[in-house]
């Protein structure tokens, strides 16, 4: 798995329920988490706009609480650790 950051992450798959992942840009320290609310939310979404998902990744960058604690600066991301996606307006 790659999440934009020239690091290559592992993760099986085999009998692993579906989870979403934050990314700290400082340390590199990947958080799983799963949430009921976002993903009544993603499929809520997918029904407003007629749209069959076949899959879905969530993922979130930022600091993790220790590099929070350790510094006083702001962070903004390294080069090339933010997702290579084109961004568009959101359709309300």
């Amino acid at each position: 798995m790659r999440f934009g950051d020239n690091k290559t992450y592992y993760e099986h798959h085999y009998n692993h329920e579906h989870h979403d992942h934050m990314i700290c840009t400082e340390c590199g320290r990947v958080i799983e988490f799963f949430s009921a609310e976002i993903e009544a939310l993603q499929d809520q979404m997918a029904v407003n706009f007629g749209f069959k998902p076949t899959h879905h990744s969530l993922r979130m960058w930022g600091l993790c609480s220790d590099c929070q604690a350790t510094s006083d600066e702001s962070h903004t991301a390294p080069p090339g650790a933010q997702p290579r996606v084109r961004v568009r307006t959101a359709v309300h």
